[in-house]
């Protein structure tokens, strides 16, 4: 019931429109305002005791029973494994599928500044246990006008390690001042002015990632697509199978699937290597889901040797992403705003490779 949309039950509601008929819907919490929030406080609230059921809701509307029950009452939950749950779980999930309740999904954010703050790590002793426990390290790249890059490792005990983080900065912004004394007026000079500015950012920000990667060598790269193709497919050609570009949406699937287009749209025929497509494809939500995962997990190690400015930039563009919830005609999701959080986007991108569930590899002709 939590993910019917209100066009649906106007239509249900059309059907079952008959004298003694009744509709009995179940279902588990989610945020507030949706059509099954307002259903549920229209209703008595009854709660269970454990001997019987007791309203709660004095002002209830007429003919709406509501029957409340978390997991605390299931046979097939114990104490420890509901406090696991409210340990491991992000908090919406827990409320939603635990409490089975409903939350506030105005300015719910995924990794907040004072819980990502509580991650950082400056002890050298156990910055020098954590960098010597990671077993595999990946790159991730949010390209822009300032990319936001991020290393990352993965420990022997499965939990993320931020080993550093930076940005390439726009090479065009230096010359704003003389840009501005200098304008062209006609509009064909002003395209050309920002084709030739998209070339050099990309020219700089990529020769800052072979610098990074040849530097760094780690097991994997995963960026966007940038600003074209020609971003990520310039770097598979230098670090093939290394370089993976992300692409993202709504997928049925909660892990990625990995794909290598080598063979020509046209005419079917093997690619050279230098040529190979390396592509990444995830559910949007579920990727983010695993740093938000983490950060409520306190698993997420954030490691600040110097107590740098750049640590805490990184985690003020982290408190930057926000939980919305999206009601479509056709259900209710659980989305997640990372437009404007770079440091997030990026990090999500590095975790990729780390996720539990992985989709077998497959190869593709270019273009299918």
């Amino acid at each position: 019931m939590q993910d019917m949309t209100r066009t649906a039950w106007y239509v249900l509601l059309e059907v079952v429109n008959l004298p003694g008929r009744q509709i009995i819907a179940m279902g588990t919490g989610g945020p507030q305002g949706t059509l099954w929030h307002e259903l549920w406080e229209k209703s008595d609230k009854k709660e269970w005791d454990g001997k019987k059921w007791t309203p709660t809701n004095k002002n209830a509307t007429p003919g709406y029973s509501g029957y409340h029950l978390s997991q605390a009452w299931s046979p097939f939950e114990t104490p420890a494994s509901l406090a696991d749950k409210k340990k491991s779980y992000p908090k919406t999930l827990y409320l939603t599928e635990v409490e089975c309740a409903f939350f506030n999904a105005a300015g719910l954010k995924p990794a907040p500044y004072e819980a990502t703050k509580g991650l950082v790590v400056t002890d050298i002793n156990e910055i020098r246990l954590l960098l010597n426990s990671i077993t595999t390290k990946s790159i991730g790249i949010d390209w822009g006008n300032i990319s936001r890059w991020t290393v990352c490792g993965m420990t022997a005990a499965r939990e993320p390690v931020l080993i550093r983080t930076g940005s390439w900065n726009d090479p065009n912004e230096m010359v704003e001042f003389d840009r501005d004394r200098k304008a062209k007026s006609c509009a064909t000079s002003a395209i050309e002015r920002e084709l030739e500015e998209n070339e050099k950012r990309i020219r700089k920000h990529l020769s800052e990632a072979i610098n990074l990667i040849n530097f760094e060598k780690p097991d994997y790269v995963m960026c966007d697509a940038g600003f074209s193709k020609k971003m990520p497919q310039e770097l598979m050609a230098m670090f093939p199978k290394k370089v993976w570009a992300v692409t993202t949406g709504d997928r049925k699937e909660s892990f990625p699937s990995w794909t290598v287009k080598n063979k020509d749209s046209d005419s079917r025929q093997l690619l050279p290597k230098e040529q190979w497509e390396y592509f990444c494809d995830t559910d949007h939500a579920a990727m983010c889901e695993i740093l938000e995962t983490h950060v409520t997990n306190k698993t997420f190690h954030i490691i600040d040797i110097d107590q740098s400015q750049s640590i805490d930039e990184y985690l003020l563009e982290l408190n930057m992403a926000d939980i919305v919830e999206v009601e479509s005609r056709e259900t209710v999701k659980r989305r997640y705003s990372i437009t404007k959080a770079h440091s997030y986007a990026a990090s999500c991108y590095a975790l990729l490779p780390f996720s539990k569930q992985r989709k077998r590899q497959t190869m593709f002709p270019a273009g299918r």
